[in-house]
């Protein structure tokens, strides 16, 4: 199988993100799921997503991605804030660094596209909300967000799962 590349859009900046080879992205992969394999059983836990679901069944039919993003926030918000908190500044680091070296960004006059690893630090500068996108495009990209929920629900601890 070829390695994928998809093309984004983040805070109107236009990226070609390409996958990482399976050498490269497995042992950050396990290094991901490791450090964030609490915060998925718990962003996954039942309560959590009932509590999501309510919000979105109060939403009318007519709501606006605004409005849904308003009624949501005070759930997910928290999770995101968990996820920064959660993944290692090492990781963190790490995995910007491999990403960088695999996508592309539309920049100049006359626009072309570029090695974002050349330009990152002055791509996002005071753009960190930009930074944060890009990086969960890239996550979804290299498939370490695929299917987690599933992945988080049958990793319970075996201590966990006898109490369940």
């Amino acid at each position: 199988m070829a390695l994928q590349t998809k093309r984004v859009t983040v805070g109107g900046s236009q990226y070609a993100i390409t996958q990482l080879g399976a050498v490269a992205g497995r042992g950050l992969f396990k290094k991901f799921v490791t450090a964030m394999g609490p915060l998925l059983r718990d962003a996954f836990s039942a309560s959590l997503i009932d509590q999501f679901q309510k919000a979105i069944e109060s939403l009318p039919n007519d709501a606006t991605f605004d409005k849904a993003a308003i009624a949501l926030a005070p759930i997910v918000g928290p999770v995101l804030v968990r996820a920064v908190e959660d993944l290692p500044q090492e990781l963190f680091e790490e995995l910007c660094i491999s990403f960088s070296g695999s996508t592309k960004v539309l920049a100049g006059q006359p626009a072309i596209m570029h090695d974002l690893d050349g330009l990152f630090d002055d791509h996002f500068a005071g753009n960190y909300v930009g930074l944060v996108g890009w990086f969960v495009q890239c996550l979804k990209v290299n498939g370490f967000l695929a299917n987690l929920g599933g992945a988080a629900k049958s990793a319970v601890p075996q201590a966990a799962q006898a109490t369940a």
